[in-house]
């Protein structure tokens, strides 16, 4: 019986039940006692009213029967929808198997018409292979009165057959009749794609039994799921039976590798060549990199054994170091003779050039300096002009950047080696700040910050101060609205010590780095270029 009958049964049974009602009433009306019928006008104008007020209020109450009807109605309807257009198909069996009630969504999927459906024993659309099982699970479930769930094999009406999965539970009908309410669903495609896993699986497992890797399978404790035999050998076992009784982590060497290695599973979800040390059942250790990554519960791996790359490796590192080493002897050799070649070449040009301008311009500029010396000496007495005495003190400025030029240009072509010994740094540095001219305006404050435990070193004493005068003037140069201009000296480690010069000034544009070096580049318009190179050299 369909949803259908059941909406007409409630009809018929509601008319049956108004009729049953009014036969009680009117049974009560003739048990009255015959006085109550004998009534006056006035009682009978109220009997009359309240019959009317009865009759409104059963007015009211079929109105609230009949919406309550046309809502369960709707409701059945809507019940009706949902059961017959369900996405799985709805089965009602009585104890002996035969068929009670079935969905639009089972007839559809047995290709049958509901009528034939009803009352049909449900065995005889299950494949004659898996009756059986369908009968020992109908037996189990009304014995136990727990829910079922199994597979079998469906036939439909035209002798196709597609895979179910059946869930059966136990429920009481009417009257107490003890029912079994089955759930179909068609599960074809979740078993062609099992299978096809299935295949592909077999697929796999044979190509990893026939990798020359090692390949391997482990839960998260380490125990051995399956290893292939390139894995079995490579741990010096006899067979892949026998590493099976074995737990991965007995073999790493060092034991917070294992740690290590599932950190690093966890948090990313797999390694990529992954370098440890093993050890073999043998004793043997062997480097092995390690692929691997989660699998639910397991973790499926590759281990490929680096042993000879290893130690080819180390060999050809000491190859490498010798190598690089010969190499960046005859490197600096090649290096040293060319920086040789080039500064003879220089030293030649400007050696001729220097020798020119310390002859040509050393004697004037001496005449200019002796001059400027003796009019300052004499026109403050006789002539306080001022105007003349800033004039002279520019002769002076000038004279002096002059003297420089030709200073820098003389000990950049003769440059010499080193002449070795024992000095104070740190007081090497004040007499270089001592003799260094410093602009009045703007000011430039000097922070000197010298470690007295600093130890004596080795330098030239001569070239060591012309390296700081030169940083010095730069710095100081580099500060034109003033500034301050730290000196720092520290102990580095015990071989070395550590000079720092640094100044608050503009910096050096990032495009002029690479020629700072680079003898007669200067940005400034006064001097030669030749300072830093003087320091470099």
């Amino acid at each position: 019986m369909g949803e259908d009958d059941n909406s007409e049964n409630f009809a018929n049974a509601s008319h049956d039940a108004d009729n049953h009602l009014r036969q009680r009433a009117e049974n009560l009306l003739r048990q009255q006692p015959e006085g109550l019928r004998e009534t006056s006008m006035t009682d009978a104008k109220q009997l009359i009213h309240d019959l009317q007020v009865h009759q409104i209020e059963l007015e009211m109450q079929n109105d609230e029967l009949l919406r309550t009807r046309r809502t369960l109605e709707v409701v059945q309807s809507r019940f009706r929808d949902l059961y017959d257009y369900a996405p799985v198909g709805y089965l009602t069996l009585n104890v002996n198997g035969i068929i009670q009630q079935a969905n639009l969504t089972l007839v559809t999927m047995l290709g049958v018409d509901r009528y034939s459906l009803v009352n049909q024993p449900f065995s005889r659309f299950i494949l004659r292979e898996d009756q059986d099982n369908y009968y020992f699970q109908r037996r189990k479930l009304f014995e136990t009165r727990e829910p079922q769930v199994y597979e079998l094999r469906l036939v439909r009406k035209d002798g196709s057959q597609f895979w179910a999965r059946l869930d059966a539970v136990i429920v009481q009908g009417s009257e107490d009749q003890t029912l079994c309410r089955v759930i179909i669903s068609d599960i074809s495609e979740q078993v062609r794609i099992h299978d096809r896993l299935k295949i592909s699986e077999e697929k796999y497992r044979n190509f990893a039994d026939r990798a020359l890797v090692g390949v391997y399978q482990t839960t998260h404790e380490g125990t051995f799921l399956y290893a292939n035999k390139a894995l079995t050998e490579m741990l010096g076992f006899a067979s892949p039976a026998e590493i099976l009784t074995e737990n991965i982590t007995d073999r790493y060497q060092e034991a917070g590798e294992r740690l290590a290695l599932l950190t690093q599973l966890q948090e990313k979800g797999s390694v990529d060549r992954y370098e440890l040390k093993i050890l073999t059942h043998t004793g043997l250790t062997k480097y092995v990199t390690v692929s691997a990554y989660l699998e639910g519960d397991n973790i499926q791996g590759m281990m490929v054994d680096i042993t000879e790359r290893k130690q080819a490796d180390k060999i050809m590192l000491v190859y490498s170091e010798k190598l690089e080493e010969t190499v960046t002897v005859r490197t600096q050799e090649l290096q040293d003779l060319h920086e040789q070649l080039i500064r003879q070449e220089k030293l030649a040009v400007l050696g001729q050039l220097a020798g020119g301008v310390g002859h040509e311009l050393r004697t004037p500029l001496n005449a200019i300096k002796i001059a400027t010396y003796y009019l300052n000496m004499i026109l403050p007495e006789k002539n306080p002009d001022p105007e003349i005495q800033e004039t002279l003190k520019v002769l002076e400025r000038e004279t002096a950047i002059a003297e420089r030029i030709i200073t820098s240009l003389l000990d950049y072509a003769r440059t010499r080696l080193p002449n070795w010994h024992t000095v104070n740094l740190n007081d090497l540095l004040q007499d270089v700040m001592s003799r260094t001219p410093l602009p009045d305006a703007p000011r430039v404050e000097v922070d000197l910050q010298l470690d007295p435990e600093l130890p004596m070193i080795t330098a030239d004493p001569d070239q060591l101060p012309q390296i700081f005068n030169n940083l010095v003037l730069n710095a100081v140069q580099a500060m034109p609205e003033g500034g301050q201009l730290t000196i720092r000296t520290e102990r580095e480690n015990p071989e070395w010590v550590k000079v720092s010069i640094t100044d608050t000034g503009t910096g050096i544009p990032e495009k002029n780095l690479e020629r700072l070096f680079l003898p007669l580049f200067t940005t400034k318009t006064q001097g030669m270029g030749l300072g830093l190179t003087i320091v470099k050299n």
